[in-house]
């Protein structure tokens, strides 16, 4: 369209509308939530690619570069990623940052509680970090998004808080499926392959009977071997989840002699595409994984 310079035509002052911020999330479940409470503002950024480990994930020059050029960074925190704190501080003038582990309102979980064995050395801090897991915790989580939006951008509060309502409503009638759907295979006991999903769990009441690593990174140790192998027998656990970040070959393993199922899950959803529908959809497989291996 060609703008003509009419100065006679000018009825009053023009209202500058500041440009809606850059905002970079660092996985794909958290730039889905970001996605969400944007809505048609804006596309969020997103730093680890589909399919990446947030847990050993090399940043790239071109992250760096998104790291640099964003107004807001929102991501799980250090728990997570812990080699990302140091580039997000190199970076951290002149930004709104949010790190969503040190938000109130939701109920952390220890990497140990539930478990037996405390030998392990993680490097992820006490805490769980997977928190996106639990619907409920990413309802809370809208809501700080939106605040965190609103703050660096005032001009669109109201729609970013229209669409944090709307999303935790529909995060709230998908929380109620998944309970209905699991409902039927609660009290099946069953392992997981490393110590992430609690939260999960917690929500949806079905706690695991074990976990083969307490953390990605760690390599079970032949009596932790031989004493899953002993709750499996002694459990009649039928069902392992497995999942990217921890080798399969320990679940076969312990499962070794055994009709046990072995059933990958992915609390990420690396094979999900990102954007505002990856969360829900993340959700859902998680749940139909869970069913599908806990159901005999």
């Amino acid at each position: 369209m060609i703008r003509f310079a009419l100065p006679f035509l000018m009825l009053g002052p023009v209202a500058l509308h500041a440009e809606t911020p850059k905002v970079l999330a660092d996985i794909a479940p958290v730039h889905s939530l970001v996605a969400q409470v944007m809505g048609d503002l804006g596309e969020p950024a997103l730093l680890l690619r589909p399919g990446a480990s947030p847990h050993d994930y090399a940043l790239r020059p071109a992250d760096a570069r998104a790291l640099q050029d964003a107004n807001v960074v929102i991501w799980v925190g250090e728990g997570l990623t812990p080699w990302l704190h140091d580039p997000i501080e190199s970076f951290a003038d002149g930004k709104t940052m949010l790190a969503l582990l040190e938000t109130d309102g939701w109920e952390v979980i220890g990497l140990e509680e539930g478990h037996d064995d405390h030998d392990h050395d993680h490097d992820h801090g006490d805490t769980d970090p997977h928190a996106w897991l639990d619907p409920d915790v990413a309802q809370v989580w809208l809501t700080q998004i939106a605040e965190t939006l609103t703050a660096a951008d005032p001009e669109n509060a109201a729609t970013y808080k229209a669409n944090a309502t709307e999303a935790g409503a529909a995060l709230a009638a998908l929380s109620a499926t998944i309970d209905g759907q699991l409902r039927p295979v609660r009290g099946t006991p069953y392992l997981v392959s490393h110590d992430a999903y609690g939260y999960f769990a917690r929500r949806f009441d079905i706690p695991d009977s074990g976990a083969i690593a307490l953390s990605d990174a760690q390599t079970p140790s032949a009596a932790r071997i031989s004493g899953l192998q002993e709750t499996l027998a002694d459990s009649n656990v039928s069902c392992i989840l497995t999942d990217p970040q921890v080798d399969s070959r320990w679940a076969a393993l312990v499962g070794e002699g055994t009709d046990v199922r072995l059933v990958q899950v992915d609390a990420i959803g690396g094979d999900i595409p990102a954007g505002a529908d990856h969360y829900a959809a993340m959700l859902t497989q998680l749940a139909d994984q869970v069913t599908a291996c806990l159901t005999p």
